[in-house]
């Protein structure tokens, strides 16, 4: 396929891009993310001499993993010829006076760039009073052409500023990059600040302020940046009725936040009523009820993450989790596969894996599992050590049990140290520290916690202990 930016005329880069932006400025690249972001990118690419291939912009453009079978995978055609009509729809109405002209020819995957023919003079002999007055509306035309230009210019720079501060806020959101709190939510909010239009940069917002919340990271202003956190949520729903990231923040918000499980299941159904095909929409719901305890529902909301999109590794991981939940050993090690063949880097499949060979009561081998995917990244991840701590104790290797407690030990400062400390000491036979720690969680309003903890499949033995069952019988109300 042709995959050149280049054409016997070059024009100078700064020109590329000023076009470039009055084109992701217009309102029908504003309004598509998507194809913005390939373009951008196609763009950038050939001014820096390169010609990506499909593979690269699927992965780049498309987010899909490395390695995807683009043959099997259409994605990246299917947008180009989308992109090739939208681009035409551009130049018939306000790109009509744009000096360059970018060009998908068929089957190209990147834009000829070429100069906009200028058009032929008439034969025809127009009368003066006529000819004065079309020169008169050219005028007039003219001025509001750069009016117009110069207001497309600069809708297109605060566009691009708010584009590159929200993928700063998603990667600090997902744990990518680790900065300040202070640092994060300046970004955050400077992503909204330079766009109010832009509902990626909404829906960013809310997920810093949904991960200061739920990594307990502000504790004085939990109440403000709640509320704050759904605002924008709400507001990136209004910009952009089709963003599923908005619609999730929001769900977010009541499930792990408010502990509102009821209240995230009827949003999550309404969610994906308006978006019917989101991976993200049908994973998260089916997170909602396995916390709720439906754990069919669950695995079938799961599977339907799956089906409609399989090369997005966070639907397999749900997956996965509502499998372990529900006791669904089986299908629980053929979705582990499924994680390990898409996972670059971490654990990849081995978690729950080895969570499944400890259901079995096969400990020995759940650690060997669990080990065989260790790395500098897991040994780093409490949790991680957490469950290694639990099977390496169950399985009786004091080695390994004193080993991870000592590297437990450098995470004393951690909010979530004494919980995943008391794991490993229920494993142990000592119940005092998980109950404290559910105790705990539930008395400072942190109730997703304390269910998680109680939910555990391998932890259902606190709840015989009169203390759990007084507070299991309270977050019933949150349940029900």
């Amino acid at each position: 396929m042709h995959t050149s930016m280049t054409s016997d005329f070059q024009p100078a880069e700064k020109q590329v891009r000023e076009c470039l932006e009055r084109i992701l400025a217009s309102e029908g690249f504003v309004r598509s993310e998507r194809q913005s972001r390939f373009l951008r990118f196609v763009v950038d690419r050939g001014l820096s001499g390169a010609n990506p291939d499909e593979q690269e912009i699927g992965v780049r453009a498309f987010d899909r993993r490395k390695g995807y079978d683009h043959r099997a995978d259409p994605v990246v055609r299917v947008e180009a010829a989308r992109l090739r009509e939208r681009l035409k729809i551009y130049y018939e109405a306000v790109g009509a006076s744009d000096p360059l002209v970018f060009d998908f020819p068929n089957g190209a995957l990147a834009p000829v760039i070429r100069q906009r023919q200028a058009g032929t003079k008439s034969a025809s002999k127009w009368r003066k009073p006529i000819l004065t007055g079309l020169v008169v509306v050219a005028l007039l035309a003219a001025g509001v052409a750069v009016y117009l230009r110069q207001r497309a210019e600069t809708a297109a720079r605060a566009r691009s500023a708010s584009i590159a501060l929200a993928d700063r806020a998603e990667r600090y959101a997902r744990g990518l990059e680790v900065m300040p709190v202070a640092e994060a939510r300046r970004i955050a909010e400077e992503a909204v600040q330079s766009d109010p239009t832009y509902a990626r940069a909404h829906a960013m917002l809310s997920r810093v302020y949904y991960k200061i919340l739920n990594d307990r990271l502000d504790e004085t202003n939990r109440k403000e940046l709640r509320d704050k956190a759904l605002t924008a949520a709400v507001e990136g729903i209004r910009l952009d009725p089709k963003s599923d990231l908005a619609r999730s923040a929001e769900t977010q918000i009541y499930s792990e936040v408010d502990f509102n499980l009821q209240k995230a299941a009827a949003s999550c159904r309404n969610h994906i009523r308006a978006i019917p095909d989101s991976s993200r929409l049908l994973s998260q719901c089916a997170g909602i009820q396995s916390l709720l305890g439906n754990k069919e529902l669950s695995v079938t909301w799961a599977k339907s993450g799956v089906a409609v999109d399989p090369d997005r590794i966070g639907a397999w991981f749900t997956l996965a989790m509502v499998q372990f939940r529900a006791g669904e050993l089986k299908g629980l090690r053929e979705t582990c596969d499924q994680i390990d063949r898409r996972a670059n880097g971490g654990l990849g499949g081995a978690g729950y894996r080895a969570y499944s060979y400890a259901l079995e009561g096969k400990h020995t081998e759940a650690l060997a599992t669990l080990r065989k995917a260790e790395n500098p990244q897991t040994l780093s991840d409490l949790t991680v050590l957490s469950q290694r701590g639990f099977l390496a104790v169950r399985a009786k290797d004091q080695a390994v049990v004193q080993d991870t407690l000592e590297r437990i030990e450098t995470f004393r400062d951690h909010p979530n140290y004494a919980a995943d400390r008391a794991v490993i000491a229920f494993a142990q036979g000592n119940s005092d520290l998980l109950i404290e720690a559910i105790e705990r969680y539930y008395l400072n309003g942190h109730i997703g916690y304390a269910n998680s903890l109680i939910r555990n499949p391998f932890l259902a033995d606190v709840l015989k202990e009169p203390r759990v069952q007084v507070i299991e019988k309270k977050m019933r109300a949150y349940t029900e």
